[in-house]
């Protein structure tokens, strides 16, 4: 293209260009095969347009199919129909590579789709095989350490257990051995470690002080923090020690894990009657606004509700302005913190709130310092 360019600003013949027609020709065909991954490879950057599930090896898949299994073409073989439709593709894409050979883009059309269907068969027995090393070691435990210890980690406990292990084998980080004995140990400390949350819940007030109470319950929060389930935490916090919901959100998901909602609440003063003669104040509605930005989807909602109480604030009035922010679209909202929204009363302390709070000595309530 350069030598062309060079022909035609230096006053070249026709002759002359038309001699190099055939070296571009070939460039362009080389760059197309370039393109289409060499016409041979199963993971080409067509492929991965017409069909994301087509994108792994066999070997190995890549992080960015993890959820191939949700692909309605998913291990099926495409019809005729659709396999003309792919054709028809490679031949837009790469016209002189197919274009002109309909034949030819038929048949890549068909081999990319035996091998998406094959890479899917590899994928669904490799995903079977993490499932069936997971339960074979849970059983093992299971005899080890006795059933009732396991009998927290069931359902979907088990199943975000199994979804770590195979998100490791598709990135390629451990093998399905490796990634089941991983997270059969995982699985093992977690139900050690929600046993043990409820166990505390059980005991008497008058066989451990509050501020060990609290204490332990913090430790025990990480394990729930590595797993990613810091929401059942938070109903294992309700149901095993009494806590009520604004109380319980606010041990799982406390505000200085965020440090951007945390020093946007540190600079909100507490609330005292000075500020209110004056007329200095700030409204609930003022300070939503205030912290829309700072709100991630790690946080609690009730959490930050319980902050603000903790300072004078009407709790339901700042839930009710973030409802309504949310409806005018100037938050967005998880489905867990959408489920906060749901009952926006105000706070009602138990004696299970206080014991763990107020009497422990390790009272975070405000959480800000």
């Amino acid at each position: 293209i350069q030598q062309m360019q060079h022909l035609l600003s230096s006053g070249a013949s026709s002759e002359d260009i038309q001699q190099l027609l055939p070296i571009i020709q070939k460039s362009q065909a080389n760059e197309e095969l370039r393109r289409a991954g060499g016409g041979g490879s199963s993971f080409d950057q067509l492929g991965r347009r017409i069909q994301p599930a087509a994108q792994a090896s066999v070997e190995g898949v890549e992080p960015a199919v993890i959820d191939r299994r949700q692909s309605p073409k998913y291990l099926m073989e495409s019809t005729p129909d659709e396999i003309t439709g792919m054709a028809a593709d490679l031949a837009r894409q790469f016209p002189t590579l197919y274009g002109m050979d309909p034949d030819k883009a038929l048949a890549e059309a068909s081999r990319r789709d035996k091998a998406r269907v094959a890479n899917d068969q590899a994928y669904e027995q490799r995903q079977t095989l993490v499932r069936n090393r997971f339960d074979e070691i849970l059983k093992q435990k299971i005899q080890k350490e006795g059933e009732e210890t396991f009998s927290d980690v069931i359902g979907d406990l088990q199943n975000e257990f199994v979804k770590k292990a195979n998100d490791d084998v598709d990135a390629g980080r451990l093998n399905p051995v490796q990634a089941a004995n991983k997270y059969g140990q995982q699985a093992l400390e977690f139900a050690k470690s929600r046993n043990n949350l409820k166990t505390i819940g059980n005991e008497s007030w008058f066989t451990r002080t509050p501020g060990n109470t609290r204490k332990s319950i913090d430790k025990i929060r990480e394990s729930y923090k590595e797993l990613g389930v810091l929401d059942e935490f938070a109903r294992d916090l309700e149901a095993f020690h009494g806590l009520t919901p604004y109380y319980a959100d606010y041990l799982a998901f406390p505000v200085k894990d965020n440090k951007q909602l945390n020093n946007a609440l540190s600079s909100i003063k507490h609330l005292d009657t000075e500020q209110i003669r004056k007329g200095t104040a700030l409204s609930e509605a003022e300070i939503a606004q205030k912290i829309f930005k700072d709100i991630g989807e790690n946080d609690s909602l009730r959490s930050i509700a319980l902050a603000l109480h903790g300072k004078g604030y009407n709790e339901a009035k700042f839930l009710d302005e973030i409802y309504k922010g949310y409806n005018e679209g100037k938050i967005r909202l998880n489905k867990r913190q959408g489920r906060e929204l749901e009952n926006r009363t105000r706070v009602n302390p138990n004696l299970s709130d206080l014991y763990i709070f107020s009497f422990s000595g390790l009272d975070k309530l405000v959480g800000i310092q």
